[in-house]
């Protein structure tokens, strides 16, 4: 399965959680990453620097956009500084960024892959919204995006990932592309826990050191003790559409960020409804040890 991830990393630590878990999935090839809002050039050192404890310096990254589409921060949503830039505080060592900017990495690799690619948006959307504006001809050649994006038990509730940049979820919304629309609480019941933590402590790898190390800045500046694990969504959902329960429709954004969903069996969206099994956490686990 090719994959492009679009990530905020260094924020949030669930996408370096989620990184880590398409990392240890040996049936994901990953293209590349994008990095995109805010400080995209922390953000890019910190995921070169991931790749490189994971000797995957083969995939590419590239730097996408700082800003949303309208090219100013919409109220409220001005990115504070990375939570986890100390990980990588400079280039030393580090693979070059892709010549390409992400919206461009995207266009090139579509064409490239017709039909066979599936985009995943763990972060704003702006750098796949920019790519469709940018060459619509890629729309009807994209396989899938796979977005987490609001909230399954209420969507009226903008949720950051669509709140960072309304306009490019609309853009997103009303292509026509396939779009499954995974709710940030979804993965509640597989949140990490004190015996999470232990188990990567146990295996003492530069892996599991990189991601405790993740995990510590996370705790240290933004003041949470177990780390979420939302953005594995969609990368569990790309593999096995069995783990969320789905219902085919419409997804509309409105400009606040807020989600609707008109339920449609010939929709061209699907949302999931509801939380992970727990059971989960096992097959979770398996695929970040496998990778670290």
């Amino acid at each position: 399965m090719k994959i492009i991830i679009d990530t905020d990393i260094a924020d949030d630590i669930d996408d370096t959680i989620a990184i880590a878990f398409a990392l240890g999935s040996p049936e994901i090839e990953i293209l590349g990453i994008n990095v995109v809002y805010g400080d995209v050039a922390a953000r890019s050192r910190v995921i070169r620097k991931m790749l490189q404890v994971w000797n995957r310096e083969d995939i590419p990254v590239a730097r996408g956009a700082g800003l949303p589409l309208i090219g100013e921060y919409y109220p409220g949503s001005a990115p504070h500084e990375c939570s986890q830039g100390e990980l990588s505080p400079n280039e030393d060592g580090l693979q070059k960024e892709h010549e390409l900017s992400a919206s461009d990495f995207i266009i090139e690799q579509v064409r490239k892959f017709p039909g066979e690619i599936n985009i995943m948006t763990i972060g704003a959307m702006t750098n796949v919204a920019a790519a469709f504006q940018n060459a619509p001809d890629i729309i009807n050649k994209v396989k899938a995006v796979y977005s987490i994006a609001g909230y399954h038990s209420k969507l009226e509730k903008p949720e950051w990932n669509v709140k960072y940049d309304p306009q490019a979820a609309q853009v997103i919304a009303e292509s026509g592309v396939p779009w499954t629309v995974i709710g940030a609480s979804c993965m509640g019941p597989c949140n990490f826990r004190q015996e999470t933590i232990d188990t990567l402590n146990d295996e003492g790898t530069a892996r599991t050191h990189f991601l405790l190390e993740s995990i510590a800045l996370f705790n240290k500046n933004k003041t949470e003790n177990f780390p979420h694990v939302c953005d594995i969504g969609v990368m569990a959902m790309a593999l096995d559409e069995t783990v969320l329960p789905l219902k085919a429709g419409t997804v509309s954004v409105a400009d606040n960020g807020a989600l609707a969903f008109d339920a449609d069996e010939q929709g061209p969206h699907r949302i999931a409804t509801a939380l992970i099994s727990p059971d989960y956490r096992p097959i979770m686990m398996n695929r970040l040890l496998t990778g670290a």
